[in-house]
């Protein structure tokens, strides 16, 4: 009887080995598998994140500092409305123009409908307003000299009243971006 019965009990107190030490442990052993698996993905991905900085960052080092200045002023990451203000006085100035009452008429760019949410834009923009008396000719100097400015810039309303001699009053309001 006690050759049955000592196989019997060392089958009985393996079974509970197994369900009491032995199967936590390799279940926690997976788990703890499931994580290095994913620490290593994502290193992998930090790697890959790595060379794809490294790689962008050399194109941006190749790109000529003049070129940079140009990008920032055609598309700002801030608007700054005095710098715009004076960037247009500039223009203005170089015409042998002054504009008159500049003003910045509205901010953003986001209607009432489109208030709620989130924005999905990358850009946002302003719109601003000024006045010229000048002939019809020395307008058009002006306006071509806006639309060559490396600031990127959108005419959106020109009104004109009739004046003395061959001069107008002209009402111009423009839109301008910048990058979020």
């Amino acid at each position: 009887m006690n050759r049955l019965l000592t196989p019997l009990i060392l089958i009985i107190v393996a079974v509970g080995v197994f369900f009491m030490f032995t199967n936590p442990l390799l279940t926690r052993i997976d788990g703890l598998k499931a994580e290095i698996a994913s620490y290593d993905e994502a290193l992998v991905n930090a790697n890959k994140l790595a060379e794809m900085r490294d790689v962008l960052s050399k194109k941006k080092n190749d790109i000529r500092p003049e070129d940079l200045d140009s990008i920032e002023k055609m598309v700002p990451d801030t608007i700054d409305n005095v710098r715009l203000i004076l960037d247009l006085q500039k223009i203005g100035q170089d015409k042998g123009l002054d504009l008159r009452n500049i003003r910045i008429t509205s901010k953003g760019s986001r209607s009432a409908k489109d208030a709620i949410g989130p924005e999905s834009t990358k850009y946002d923009s302003v719109a601003m307003g000024f006045s010229v008396t000048a002939s019809y000719d020395r307008f058009r100097t002006l306006m071509t000299a806006i639309e060559r400015s490396l600031r990127l810039m959108d005419v959106t309303t020109i009104s004109f009243t009739a004046g003395d001699k061959d001069e107008y009053d002209y009402n111009v309001e423009i839109r301008t971006y910048w990058l979020k």
